[in-house]
């Protein structure tokens, strides 16, 4: 499971920026629209994932595993860094193999 913590350093790592707030965070998406609060960013899905992630990646792959049915995630960044992250939903394994490179920092 992706914490919300996880789940700002990825949207932030993918080109959402803090623009200010004291009580309220504020950030813009990479194309100019705001997002008020960190709980606003796009959901963990594969449409928010492919539109803000992966133009950021290297190469991604997913690969079904049977008979468990687990969805392997490898991604590779712009930078060399290389994730990998295996889940029950194709979404959280690329989220998690992203945060894998996005951690290693």
């Amino acid at each position: 499971m992706i914490t919300e913590e996880q789940k700002q350093k990825l949207w932030e790592w993918c080109g959402f920026q803090y623009i200010g707030g004291i009580a309220v965070p504020y950030y813009m998406t990479p194309n100019g629209d705001p997002v008020t609060r960190s709980s606003d960013f796009p959901a963990l899905n594969m449409n928010n994932l492919v539109k803000w992630a992966v133009p950021c990646l290297y190469s991604w792959t997913l690969s079904k595993k049977s008979p468990g049915k687990v969805v392997l995630a490898t991604v590779r960044s712009l930078g060399g860094r290389y994730g990998m992250a295996g889940s029950d939903d194709a979404a959280e394994a690329l989220a998690l193999a992203i945060l894998r490179v996005v951690e290693s920092k």
